[in-house]
């Protein structure tokens, strides 16, 4: 196959990914020619004010706040230990390593699974990782790649803490076959230069309301959710880098409809939000075939990259 062919085969798979396409379909409806690209409207405006006040609580992600703000219902230093806690226990797979509540939910890939079981059986060293804190809701989200069964895994983590113990597992583990694409767990450590972990100055930050606007408008609107996406802002879906893409290309920017009055083509059922860093992560069944969560680094104003990480699933686990 040509270069050209290929790449041709690549967009039009990535096209119909994201209209939806039924996943059996996937590869049979991509395998002629190369079709015609989504018409895209860039803009670089900032997403708007959300009007609608998030309720508080574990599946929502709160009111305006950062670290030192006298809402915050957990410490960022607390929460970052609870992470590294975590990955050390599941490479020595001892649960008994980390605090967890007696009554604990842990999933993979939207199963319920016992705590010690799944990759606690097979998990190695920690190769990488890029953690979102919400200090309002006490979620942490988590890209990683680390060790299993003799390869590279791409595996991401939500943990959500209670009283200083973990109550919510959320794992995602990526295995070939799990999506059209890569995965490719280098190129996730490759761009550990990407720092999306450093606070921002407060100028450059976006509101809580703003990132949880952000990701509503992408779900709920895709395609034509991508508003504020900087030209030349880097998309990775496990990894993997859609050749010769931005974040939004095949995609465009509505911005006459009100997120907050529609339940869209896709609801996130969980927004996790790190002012101080000014990256929001939502949670959702992607193209009804996909347990997911996209991250989205914004800073001044701008959408600066958005990583995806999904698997192939009937549901979350936590619906």
């Amino acid at each position: 196959m040509t270069h050209e062919a290929m790449r041709g085969r690549v967009r039009c798979s990535v096209q119909c990914v994201w209209s939806c396409a039924v996943v059996l379909m996937l590869w049979t409806a991509c395998s002629g020619d190369d079709s015609p690209a989504h018409d895209n409207a860039r803009t670089d405006a900032a997403p708007e004010q959300s009007d609608a006040t998030p309720a508080s609580g574990p599946t929502d992600a709160g009111s305006s706040s950062s670290t030192g703000s006298a809402t915050a219902k957990c410490k960022r230093d607390s929460l970052q230990a609870t992470i590294d806690q975590y990955f050390k226990a599941l490479a020595a797979h001892e649960p008994g390593m980390v605090s967890m509540t007696a009554s604990v939910k842990y999933t993979e890939n939207g199963k319920m699974v016992d705590v010690g079981q799944g990759i606690w059986k097979t998990a190695g060293e920690l190769k990488f990782k890029r953690s979102v804190i919400d200090t309002e809701t006490c979620n942490t989200v988590t890209e990683s790649v680390l060790g299993d069964d003799g390869t590279d895994r791409v595996m991401g983590l939500r943990l959500r803490s209670d009283a200083g113990k973990i109550s919510e597992i959320e794992a995602i583990i990526i295995h070939p076959g799990d999506y059209p694409f890569g995965p490719n767990p280098q190129a996730l450590i490759d761009s550990k230069s990407d720092d999306w972990e450093t606070p921002l100055a407060p100028d450059q930050r976006a509101s809580r309301d703003d990132l949880t606007l952000l990701v509503d408008r992408y779900f709920k609107l895709f395609p034509a959710g991508a508003c504020g996406f900087m030209q030349g802002c880097q998309r990775l879906e496990n990894g993997f880098a859609p050749p010769g893409y931005d974040c939004d290309d095949l995609l465009s920017c509505d911005m006459t409809k009100d997120v907050n009055a529609i339940d869209g083509s896709m609801k996130p059922r969980l927004r996790v939000i790190d002012v101080d860093t000014s990256v929001a992560v939502g949670f959702a069944i992607f193209a009804g075939a996909y347990t997911d969560f996209h991250m989205f680094k914004v800073r001044d104003g701008q959408v600066v990259g958005v990583h995806a990480t999904l698997a192939a699933a009937s549901g979350s686990g936590w619906d």
